[in-house]
Order: structure tokens, then sequence, then C-alpha cells
């Protein structure tokens, strides 16, 4: 397996170029050749197409290599599959660490499900790791999710007649309070209903009382 593969110096792409069509390599120190006979699997985030145009990977060695391609979506564009990560890693953190975390909060869940995710599944797997090392009872709750995932004042969670008086009264927001405060609310209402049905539109929709259009172009609006 080789991880990365787009960022193989152009000496070794080579190498193992040449090994992939011969069969053979020739140990460090030996003067003799091995015959080889191997499975190869690599894997790369790079766009491989951009860099053989720029001439920073061979050409040769991308046809001998994609022989069969699978393309894994970012977590951002497959978060139906959060919660199933999320149930692996508290398997396996706990374990490694003895820990006995066995649930995440749904409010904590839904932080992470609304995520952007930049670093992908390495991200939420130390996010995890993280919270299951400081989380003092047997649930992750927000509190132990790391401070950038923390919600921020102007997200109406709980306490919610505070939120909008603390809105009304934000002079920059004069003319579009209305939107703001409907946007929040709507985005709230629909990300935690998503929840509750695992995503399922269909039933969110019945549930919400709202037509399946409308609440795909109000996900779409909102990055759901």
């Amino acid at each position: 397996f080789l991880d990365e593969i787009g960022d193989m110096p152009p000496y070794l792409q080579a190498k193992i170029l040449r090994a992939l069509q011969e069969r053979e390599i020739e140990p460090i120190g030996s003067e003799s050749k091995v015959k080889i006979d191997i499975r190869l699997i690599s894997a790369t985030n790079k766009p491989i197409d951009l860099l053989i145009k720029e001439g920073k990977f061979r050409e040769d060695l991308y046809y001998r290599i994609n022989v069969i391609e699978i393309k894994l979506p970012p977590l951002r564009d497959r978060r139906d599959d959060i919660p199933l990560l999320v149930s692996y890693f508290l398997q396996k953190y706990n374990e490694i660490n003895k820990r006995h975390v066995k649930n995440i909060s749904e409010e904590a869940l839904l932080i992470l499900t609304n995520y952007n995710w930049p670093g992908n599944v390495r991200e939420l797997e130390n996010i995890i790791e993280r919270a299951i090392l400081l989380c003092n009872g047997d649930t992750i709750d927000v509190k132990d999710l790391p401070p950038y995932l923390q919600p921020k004042e102007e997200i109406p969670e709980l306490y919610i007649s505070k939120w909008i008086e603390k809105v009304i009264n934000n002079p920059s927001l004069e003319g579009k309070t209305y939107d703001f405060i409907i946007d929040n609310i709507e985005k709230e209402l629909i990300s935690k209903t998503l929840l509750k049905f695992n995503r399922n539109q269909l039933q969110t929709s019945d549930f919400l009382g709202i037509n399946r259009n409308t609440l795909r172009s109000k996900i779409e609006k909102y990055g759901l």
C-alpha cells in the first residue's frame, strides 16, 4: 500500500514503474534481482491529472497503477457516515485508552454532523479520541469538543428569548433582523429533525409538514 502517491518524487516513480513492469526488484546490497508477485494499492488526495500536466507525475506510471479506481468523497459530502464513524472510534479509543465512554450527546453529534471537515476522517478520529480523554462521564458532550467546534453565541440553542432580545438590540442587524432570526431558527430546526430521522428526508419533511422539494432547497441553502 503506497499512501500519498501524488507526493512521490520522480526518481522513485521511475523505480516503482520499473518494478511493476518487470515484476522484479533488486534488494539493497544485493547484486541479484528477485521476482515479486504483489498486488499494489495506492492512494492520494492530490489531483493526479493536474500533476501529470505539470510534469510532476509520470503518465505511464499513472496508467500502470490505475487499473481499478475508487473515488472516495470527502466527509462533508457523506455526512450520513459520521454517526457510524463516531460509533467505531468510540469503541476503538475506549479500548486503547481503557475508558468507558459509551455515548455522544445529540447536541455534540449535531455539531459534528454540521461541521465542514477540512481534515476529513482523520480530523474526526482525532476529535473523538480527544473527547474520550477529556470526558468525565460516559457520554461525550459539547464541552468535550475542541474550542473551534463550540457553538457561538449567535447560534440559538437554549434560552431563545434572551437570544432574540440580544439580536433585536444589535444595531448592525437593523433592516435584516427578521431574516437573521428566522434563518437561524429554521436551520436549527431542520438540522435537529434530520438528526432525529437519521437524515431521511421523506420522514423529516412529513414530520415538519413541509414539501420534500422545499426541504431539499433548505438543506442546500443552509449547507446541511
